[in-house]
This record gives structure tokens, sequence and C-alpha cells, in this order.
């Protein structure tokens, strides 16, 4: 039996809403799979057009996205130093992130926050305390981990489903879309002719600044021999924020990275862990 990889992923026409990144693309859109024998199916030579369900669609697309970066499946962490240029000031930023879930944030002195194996935690630096993290924080920590959502987005998010062809930045894009933590939409946006990822749409839920906000990502570089992205841009209404990555380290992150800081006064922990 011969077995079937998808040669060119031109998305499907799967009836999605507008999007910030444009309307739909008013294309005819099929999907299109070649057999590894070379068998000639359908009405594409060397291929077979195939209509598949959202789910399905989705794992294509995703799987598409992994061979574009390379050796993604040996990622069981990253770590990323950034520096930050923000609306007001320049400040850095590292994100540590597992495959199994847990992470660690430090926003350069605005927030310092994890995902540890059973709760999460937010320290408060000024009153050396330790609090168990909201949702809503939960979120920002998730939001910022760039590229472990983009390498294994299955692991923080959920409900994967394709979503068109979209326009991104200028470009035709195949969008796939994810549910967050609060249930809200998180949409991938993958170059058409190659799947590499192109960024992300997201969602604040902080209250604070406007809800949508857009990931974009550029110079693309091999960590060994994973392609990350060294460039991002977090635009959040008028407010641009320019992530220059200047380390990018994988299965690096010792266990202990994911915990809170020690305490002096250990009944300040409140239920954080």
């Amino acid at each position: 039996m011969s077995r079937f990889f998808p040669t060119a992923l031109f998305a499907l026409a799967l009836g999605c809403a507008d999007s910030p990144r444009g309307d739909a693309l008013s294309i005819p859109v099929v999907e299109r799979y070649a057999t590894s024998d070379g068998v000639s199916r359908g009405a594409w030579p060397g291929g077979a057009i195939a209509v598949a369900a959202p789910d399905t669609v989705a794992g294509l697309l995703l799987a598409g996205a992994r061979r574009a970066m390379g050796e993604t499946g040996r990622v069981q962490s990253l770590s990323a130093t950034a520096t930050v240029q923000g609306p007001a000031r320049t400040f850095q930023t590292v994100v540590h992130s597992a495959r199994d879930g847990r992470a660690r944030l430090d926003l350069g002195g605005h927030l310092l926050a994890g995902i540890g194996n059973v709760k999460g935690w937010v320290y408060d630096e000024e009153a050396d305390s330790v609090a168990q993290l909201d949702d809503t924080t939960r979120s920002v920590i998730r939001g910022h981990e760039l590229h472990m959502l983009t390498i294994a987005p299955e692991t923080r998010l959920g409900e994967p489903r394709g979503h068109g062809v979209r326009s991104w930045a200028g470009e035709a894009a195949l969008a796939v879309e994810f549910r967050d933590d609060l249930g809200a939409p998180m949409r991938l946006y993958l170059r058409a002719r190659d799947t590499l990822p192109l960024g992300w749409e997201l969602v604040n839920h902080t209250g604070q600044g406007v809800p949508e906000v857009l990931a974009t990502f550029a110079q693309w570089e091999r960590v060994d021999g994973v392609r990350l992205f060294r460039h991002a841009m977090f635009t959040q209404g008028r407010d641009r924020y320019v992530y220059q990555y200047t380390e990018l380290r994988l299965n690096a992150a010792p266990d202990s990275v994911f915990e809170p800081p020690a305490v002096r006064d250990p009944s300040r922990l409140r239920d954080g862990k």
C-alpha cells in the first residue's frame, strides 16, 4: 500500500469568519496529496484532490509546519532571551518553556511568574511573596511562549481546526485556529508556499489595551537542527513591542527553573506552588 503525504497545501474553503488580517482570499482552494510511489490520482498530475475534515486539515498543516522548522520532535525545552524595544523603554525578557506544559516568564521587571508541575505561581519581589497564578496571568505567560507555541501548539492550546486561506502581511497564508485556556480563539498563520510559520493572532485577556494582538516572525536561523525565529514583533493597537532574541537554547532548562523563587518567610507562599 502506498504511503500518502502532502506535497502542497492550498488549504480548504472552510467558510470561516473575517479576520483582522483581511478577508479570506477569493480563490479556488483544494488540498493536494501525492503517493510515495508517484501514482497519479485525480485531476492533479502525480497527486490526488481530497477534501478533508477540518481537524484533519489542521493536522496536515501543523505537520507541514514541523517539517518546515526541522527536528522539532527532539525539543523538550526551549529557553529564549530577548531584548525588547517597547513604546516607552527597552527591557529584557526571558522565557523558559517545557514541552510538558511547564513555563516561566521574566518580563523585564514587570512580571515574574511560572507554571509548575502542579500549580502556577506569581512572585512579588517587593513583598518577597509567592501567590497562586490566576487565569489571566497564565494567559500572559502562554502568549509569550512564542517558540514553544509554534513548535508544539497542541501542548498549550486545544481544538485545532483548519481556518482556510487568509492574507497575512500581504501574502497568502494558511491558518489554523485553536482555543486558549479561556476559550478564546488563537490563530497560527503559515506561509502558503512552504508552511513556514509567519505569526500568531493572539488575545489579550488583561483588559489593558485592545484585545487583539498580532505576533509576527522574522530572521529564521537553525539552532541545533531546528529553524527558529530571532525576531518577533507584538502589535497591539498602536503599540509595538519588538523582540530581538539574543539567546535561544534547546533542552537546557533545568527542572528548578519552573519552580518559584525561595522566599525568606514560608508563610508568604499564599498557596502558590
